[in-house]
Formats: structure tokens, sequence, C-alpha cells
């Protein structure tokens, strides 16, 4: 059997961690939520070949847990680390949403990475 394009989409991963470059930022755990929009081909008749939304979770929480100053390197980081951890993957979205602990006139901040994958 062909191929099947599969869209994996796990929406609003929850974390409580410290990423920042403000101090406060940095001593004040914060909640962040990682969403990730996963393509990939999938063979039927290759059913081991999948990917598994649990480990997907298990890998994101791993990147979630090294510091990072700028939130674009760690969607940047978490991208990059999906797209090389699962060679199948055709593209891949990562997004992460927060609420600031420096307080302005915007509910939550989002900010999105997207590339191809392991098969550029």
């Amino acid at each position: 059997m062909a191929s099947q394009q599969i869209s994996l989409h796990i929406i609003d991963m929850s974390f409580r961690e410290s990423h920042g470059l403000y101090e406060i930022e940095n001593k004040t755990k914060q909640d962040f939520l990682v969403s990730t929009w996963i393509r990939y081909s999938f063979d039927p008749d290759h059913p081991e070949e999948y990917i598994d939304y649990v480990a997907v979770y298990a890998d994101v929480r791993a990147q979630m847990k090294i510091p990072e100053g700028l939130m674009e390197n760690l969607v940047i980081r978490i991208q990059e680390y999906l797209s090389d951890r699962y060679p199948m993957i055709e593209y891949c979205k990562v997004c992460i949403r927060k609420s600031p602990v420096l307080h302005g006139p915007y509910g939550s901040l989002d900010i999105c990475y997207e590339g191809l994958g392991g098969l550029k």
C-alpha cells in the first residue's frame, strides 16, 4: 500500500518552567502552552513507523526543562529537535504561548517556528 499523509497536531501541552531574559522570568516559573503541527508520510504496511504522540510530548517536556533566554531560541530548538528525532517528518510547526509575568496591554504572547523536517 502507498504511503499516506498524516497530520499529527498536539495542542496546548502544558508546562510550568522558567524562561526569559528578565530576572523575574528566571526566578518565577511561568505557565507555557506548546502546540505542534507535524506532517509525515505513513506506510500502513509498516505500522511500526508511526510518530508516537506520547514520545513527542516527552521530547517537548525535556526541551522545555532546559532554560532559555529568548523564546525565539526555545521554539527553534524544539522544532529542530523534533525534526531531527523523527526523520519521517516532512513539516513541523511549533508554537509556544505564555502569559508574561511582565504585565503589558496583552493577555498572552505566542511565538511560532515552522520548517521542513528530516526529509529536506
